[in-house]
């Protein structure tokens, strides 16, 4: 992964209204998710490990869940089994022991995020995002830019210089995570997690077929291809074309 520093690429994004999370068990989070919750402008509320998930989702309507596996207390399936709501459309992301978050996931387990607890600030904020994008679309409703080119995160169409296109949830996945972080080369790798999650991953050769599918559409709807490949190492917005509109259309070219 190349990324800069998250003051660069990854500036508050604080959407309205404000999303709110659920922390099972307490508090006991790393600083960097901290810090990236800060970042996504969400609420978090506490409920303990022993509280009937059930009960709460149907009485808080969070947008997602977040939790540890110490928190937890159990095996994090059979809590799921235990609690039918827990497995509800409402996004659950467990923060794991494993330092990096993990490249993918048995297809069993009820959560639909894995968080390492050793990443920065910056990872956590761009997996969460990713994470609501493919569960919870509809929590996300700030509108994207970089350059000419901007994302409408809640009606669902993006635009370069005027032009625009409906795009679907796939294209929505890609769009939205690289314009979260706009400067970032994206491993091919980690891009397939964000896009698909832990356990969907595709492989690398059908993963760029997806990614062909989206870049044709929009490149006939919009007259450019706001992503680039870039070679041995993944894919990235198309940088220099979006900073030299965005210097025409501001007379500083």
């Amino acid at each position: 992964m190349l990324w800069d520093d998250f003051a660069r690429v990854g500036a508050p994004v604080i959407p309205g209204p404000r999303l709110r999370g659920l922390c099972v068990g307490g508090s006991d989070l790393p600083g960097p998710l901290h810090e990236a919750l800060t970042h996504l402008g969400a609420v978090l509320e506490e409920v303990g490990g022993s509280t009937s998930l059930d009960l709460v989702l149907r009485e808080r309507t969070p947008d997602f869940v977040i939790s540890t596996v110490d928190a937890l207390g159990d095996d994090p399936d059979v809590l799921a089994a235990r609690s039918p709501g827990f497995a509800s459309s409402v996004p659950r992301i467990l923060i794991t022991e494993e330092r990096m978050a993990p490249e993918s996931a048995a297809p069993s387990t009820c959560f639909d995020e894995l968080l390492g607890s050793g990443q920065d600030a910056l990872g956590y904020f761009l997996m969460l995002r990713s994470t609501l994008r493919r569960k919870r679309p509809h929590a996300m409703t700030d509108v994207l830019s970089y350059g000419g080119l901007s994302l409408d995160q809640e009606k669902f169409v993006a635009s370069v210089d005027g032009r625009h296109a409906a795009i679907n949830k796939l294209q929505f996945s890609v769009l939205g995570a690289m314009l979260d972080a706009p400067r970032m080369v994206w491993n091919k790798v980690f891009l397939n997690r964000v896009v698909f999650g832990p356990v969907q991953m595709r492989p690398g050769r059908q993963f760029d077929a997806y990614m062909s599918l989206v870049r044709r559409p929009l490149r006939s709807k919009l007259g450019v291809d706001p992503i680039v490949a870039e070679q041995r190492m993944g894919y990235a917005l198309a940088h220099d074309l979006f900073v030299e509109r965005s210097a025409r259309r501001t007379g500083r070219a």
